[in-house]
């Protein structure tokens, strides 16, 4: 029987024709290196978008926790800082050189009578600010005891700026000063009291001298002599009057002022005040 050349050398080898290996073969070869190659580049791509979008999620969580981190560093700073800043501003209180009654006024009486009832209005209302509200509000004391003790501040300003050395010894000026310091106090204790919700505007006081002056003289040495009328009015939308027991807190304030002042350097200093409602 003829044999297949094939077959023998199979015999020989130990492999039949079929059971030929893919890779002695040269066109299974060359396809599976273009499979292999197509695989490999879409392997990359998988590869490449997969690293892609990890780093998207890395760069996505870094922001995330930076945005954190740093609401809560400023949260941090918002409390170190809400911890270190004074919780009121501190008080700017009048100089005695801005509440001085310029000496050029002499020659204009009237002029002058106004700049006095302004530095008395100023006087009644020194310390009713905002800051001096949440003063009151954290203070201990009452109302009234923080206002008097305010007052006895303010009216040494005061006198400093309108009244000539030596004020203390005068039988007239010192009653008028204590009536005065008292006023202050009263508007003030009003003031933090009227500061809320439940008053419409808070309470002052306000000084007006009734034109025309009464009398005035101009001395050969400088000084003046001044006479007129004056009275009080106050803020009234609030419950001042509620408040100081149903009567008016401006009450018995129309008096006549007798006036002489003197010139010391720019100023105009107050030497004697009679004031008809100040008893001594």
């Amino acid at each position: 029987m003829d044999t297949n050349p094939n077959q023998d050398l199979a015999k020989q080898t130990g492999n039949t024709v079929e059971s030929k290996k893919w890779y002695h073969d040269p066109i299974k070869i060359g396809i599976g290196f273009v499979a292999l190659a197509f695989l490999t580049f879409n392997g990359v791509k998988e590869v490449i978008s997969f690293r892609d979008k990890i780093s998207q999620i890395h760069n996505a969580t870094t922001k995330t926790e930076q945005q954190s981190s740093g609401a809560s560093v400023s949260t941090a700073e918002a409390t170190k800082l809400a911890e270190t800043t004074p919780s009121t501003t501190p008080e700017v209180l009048p100089t005695v050189e801005s509440l001085e009654i310029p000496a050029s006024l002499i020659n204009s009486p009237e002029e002058l009578t106004k700049v006095f009832t302004e530095r008395l209005t100023a006087w009644y209302n020194a310390g009713a600010t905002k800051e001096n509200v949440q003063v009151a509000d954290k203070s201990s004391h009452s109302y009234e005891i923080v206002a008097k003790e305010d007052a006895q501040k303010y009216a040494g300003i005061f006198t400093d700026a309108l009244f000539a050395d030596g004020w203390e010894n005068n039988s007239f000026i010192t009653p008028y000063v204590n009536a005065m310091t008292a006023r202050n106090s009263q508007t003030l204790s009003l003031f933090f009291k009227t500061s809320g919700k439940l008053d419409r505007t808070p309470y002052s006081r306000t000084a007006e001298y009734t034109s025309p002056i009464i009398f005035s003289k101009k001395n050969g040495d400088g000084s003046i002599d001044i006479v007129f009328n004056g009275k009080d009015t106050y803020e009234e939308h609030n419950r001042a009057v509620e408040l100081n027991n149903g009567v008016s807190p401006t009450q018995g304030s129309d008096a006549q002022y007798t006036m002489h002042l003197i010139t010391v350097d720019n100023s105009l200093k107050i030497l004697s005040l009679y004031s008809s409602n100040i008893t001594k």
